[in-house]
């Protein structure tokens, strides 16, 4: 029989700087699962590995990145400490249990930032923002964009989402990614996008570990551009597995009690279904465009698509169907009943604001009229 049990775990020991102003920080941190005080007041010990939420290090240390200042980074100081773990049923003592503690060094040294193209992206702030337009009925009124992420390289080369994601996942970097991605959204709508439109926003809800302060950022960035939090519509992005339907819960609740709007995102596909429908409620309920595409040829689909339509009628909510690229699924989904519409028949994402194409009388109406 192979034995399972893990008990390759370590202790180390995190020590703020007691001179340094960390607000709340120090006591949400001695709240955390798997965090305990250490011998001083500002020290905490943390254990990763074995049964440990951390499977390694840089869990834990790429998180503090995510969160808090340069400057506060700058006054943490980190060591390894001996482990003594619960024995496994193989009865199999960790090898690092013999280790002795180690002096403290500074954190970016204990936990160095490896180099992938992510890490420099990040550090020169090219992480940008392009928009794609989502539709009234009409098809040419904005009612709102989703902000998408993208990368640029030092040649000018965009780096697309897939690849993005990839990186975050192999450096342990998707906390910093994706605070990163909310607060350069909304500096971007800010600066990009016309004052009357909404401001879509995915995220990841594993990614944030306690909204209280995970969003603290995200809350200041939209004050900072002065935008009003109704604006702004969070989607709960389907690609990301969420394992505690509660901590979602927990995630999209802080939005709300801060004013902000929720979408679910692939509605009928994945995660998301009837029971996450009902149980989050959102704003704004987005059909996956699997089902928006197969509609077309399928009545089951189509009466699927129907259903969500009238359901986010009968509860005041809008519906979006998204992934749109023929005039038949258009027409299709507004026949339905589907409030909004978003994909590459009407309009793909671009660093700039939505121009509608004029018609040609529009053209020579204007034209007479400047004359």
């Amino acid at each position: 029989m192979t034995c399972s049990c893990r008990t390759e775990e370590r202790r180390f020991c995190l020590r703020f700087n007691p001179s340094v102003n960390w607000g709340t920080h120090l006591v949400q941190f001695a709240e955390l699962r798997d965090w305990e005080l250490g011998s001083e007041a500002t020290d905490f010990v943390v254990l990763v590995g074995g049964r440990s939420r951390y499977l390694i290090v840089n869990d834990v240390v790429n998180f503090l990145r995510a969160i808090l200042e340069p400057s506060q980074l700058a006054a943490i100081e980190a060591r390894w400490e001996a482990a003594s773990p619960e024995p496994g049923c193989c009865m199999r003592q960790s090898a690092m249990t013999t280790h002795v503690a180690d002096a403290f060094m500074k954190l970016e040294q204990f936990a160095p930032l490896n180099a992938t193209p992510l890490v420099e992206l990040l550090r020169s702030g090219r992480i940008t923002s392009h928009f794609q337009p989502v539709f009234r009925a009409d098809g040419q009124t904005v009612w709102g964009y989703e902000c998408l992420m993208r990368g640029v390289t030092d040649e000018g080369k965009i780096i697309y989402p897939g690849e993005l994601l990839a990186w975050a996942s192999q450096e342990r970097l998707t906390f910093m990614l994706d605070r990163i991605c909310r607060e350069t959204h909304i500096r971007n709508a800010k600066k990009t996008l016309p004052d009357n439109v909404s401001i879509l926003i995915n995220f990841l809800p594993t990614a944030i570990y306690e909204p209280s302060y995970c969003l603290k950022s995200t809350i200041a960035a939209a004050k900072s551009a002065g935008i009003e939090p109704d604006r702004i519509v969070f989607e709960v992005v389907e690609t990301e597995a969420v394992d505690q339907r509660e901590h979602l819960t927990d995630v999209l609740m802080y939005y709300r009690e801060k004013g902000f709007r929720i979408a679910l995102d692939d509605v009928g596909e994945g995660f998301a279904g009837l029971n996450m429908l009902a149980d989050l409620n959102p704003d704004v309920i987005k059909i996956d465009m699997s089902l928006v595409r197969t509609a077309v040829s399928s009545p089951i689909h189509t009466a699927i698509c129907g259903a969500l339509a009238s359901i986010a009628k009968q509860c005041n909510r809008l519906c979006l169907a998204e992934g749109i690229e023929t005039a038949e699924q258009f027409e299709l989904m507004k026949s339905l009943g589907v409030d909004l519409f978003q994909g590459f028949y009407l309009a793909r994402p671009a660093a700039t604001a939505f121009q509608p194409v004029k018609s040609s009388t529009i053209v020579e109406a204007e034209a007479v009229a400047a004359s």
